[in-house]
């Protein structure tokens, strides 16, 4: 027979275990990753003064839209394109999770591509650690451009874990390129879907998520009662 002592540590230990798996879960920090809403509402290009939190383009020589043609999953996608010679266009998931994502963390990135690059054209995914002053730390995923289906028809998934800089203080940003080379004709086209950004939710400790499920209360009862 399990006396109450035992019963009372079978539980604590159940907890335990319940709070370590509580703690050690991620949480998507992506805004409209499947560009559901910017394909309802409209995608905010060249916004002037702050940049808010969520997409946004800045067309530099190029095009920026929202295309129903052949997404990767829903009903939306986004397009960008630019013709040479050196012309860039960028959509950017911008300022995300302020406070909450934590610096030197781990961040995993997901999500579909295609598109075509012509003489010289090509594109890239880049992670950029925000400083709440302004200015960012760079990183290009994968370190060059992405490596596309030759079929500008089909999609790619991408996957890349890595560590967040050492200043957040402005939250983290995930932006995509379309970039011509020195070609007259160089031309650079991408379709971007399916979007995540998960990090490490902020852990709880231990001692307060067990006093929060009563479990603390309990002890200070039975002291009390002793």
């Amino acid at each position: 027979m399990i006396n109450r002592n035992n019963a009372a540590l079978v539980c604590l230990l159940g907890l335990f275990s319940l709070a370590g798996a509580a703690q050690a879960a991620n949480v998507d920090i992506a805004i409209d990753g499947g560009f559901e809403d910017a394909g309802v509402n409209g995608f905010p290009i060249d916004p002037p003064g702050p940049t808010p939190p969520g997409w946004v383009g800045f067309t530099g020589g190029g095009t920026i839209g929202i295309t129903t043609d052949n997404p990767a999953e829903g009903t939306y996608a986004a397009q960008i394109a630019t013709t040479g010679p050196i012309q860039g266009v960028v959509i950017k998931n911008a300022n995300l999770a302020i406070g909450l994502v934590q610096p030197n963390s781990e961040i995993t990135i997901s999500f579909s591509a295609r598109g075509v690059g012509l003489d010289g054209g090509v594109h890239f995914a880049e992670l950029l650690s925000e400083f709440s002053g302004g200015g960012a730390t760079n990183e290009i995923l994968g370190g060059g451009p992405l490596a596309l289906n030759p079929d500008p028809n089909v999609w790619t998934d991408f996957m890349f874990t890595t560590t967040t800089g050492g200043d957040v203080s402005g939250g983290v940003s995930l932006q995509f390129v379309a970039a011509s080379g020195g070609a007259a004709n160089s031309f650079s086209e991408l379709f971007v879907d399916n979007i995540s950004i998960e990090v490490a939710a902020v852990p709880v400790p231990a001692a307060l998520w067990l006093f929060g499920t009563g479990l603390g209360l309990l002890g200070l009862r039975r002291r009390r009662a002793a």
